[in-house]
């Protein structure tokens, strides 16, 4: 086992954060899988002995960043909530808390993706169920921001806080994956804006009673069938 936080000394733990900085950019630029433990140790300039001193594996390191970088995700989506403000406010505070860690831990985010698709034979049981929790964190947190609105009346009653809160986190993995990937990104704070205006003001126009509309989308159905 590597050294735990108890046993260390200031300059043990800031030896400890370079290292696991490290590890970060060397995942992130060469993967998880190509990246060793000695990679890491030449980074920091010192010796992969050193590494080894508070890590037993690359899989430890891991775990140590899904879990620091977690906490800090976590604390300031917190401190976000905890502002004295209305529902629809703490919603746009968390949107742009959220951006805001995304730029900050870009390429952490990138690994997140990564072991999301992993099938389980790259990362354990544990990196897993650290990434599971994160996300119920997550969802409680928007859940929360929900209930309080409908009690405030500035959401609406019959809003879902269960389906809105894993459809907000949809969009915003859509948009950290996207922002992560693409040449042509369409930027943090556009994206954010257009999604708190959606969620605000709608985005259709007025159209027809429901009857007259879900009838015109039938009769285009069928015109389609009878094409083909």
């Amino acid at each position: 086992m590597g050294r735990s936080s108890a046993s260390m000394t200031r300059k043990g733990e800031q030896r400890k954060a370079q290292l696991l900085d490290a590890a970060l950019l060397l995942f992130g630029q060469k993967g998880y899988l190509a990246t060793t433990m000695d990679d890491i140790a030449k980074a920091c300039g010192t010796g992969k002995g050193t590494v080894y001193w508070y890590w037993d594996s690359k899989e430890e390191i891991f775990r140590d960043l899904v879990r620091t970088k977690f906490e800090a995700y976590g604390a300031a989506l917190a401190q976000a909530v905890a502002m004295p403000v209305t529902a629809p406010e703490k919603l746009v505070l968390l949107v742009s808390e959220v951006m805001h860690i995304f730029d900050k831990y870009r390429k952490f985010c990138k690994l997140i993706f990564i072991l999301m698709a992993d099938d389980g034979n790259r990362f354990s049981p544990e990196i897993h169920q650290a990434v599971r929790d994160s996300y119920a964190s997550f969802r409680a947190v928007i859940a929360g921001i929900i209930d309080q609105g409908q009690q405030e009346g500035t959401i609406r009653p019959e809003v879902d806080r269960d389906a809105f809160a894993s459809l907000m986190i949809t969009v915003l993995d859509g948009f950290i994956m996207q922002e992560s990937l693409m040449d042509t990104p369409c930027g943090l704070d556009r994206l954010a804006a257009t999604l708190l205006s959606m969620f605000r003001h709608g985005m259709y126009q007025p159209y027809p009673p429901k009857t007259q509309y879900v009838n015109k989308l039938k009769s285009l159905f069928r015109q389609g069938d009878t094409n083909e």
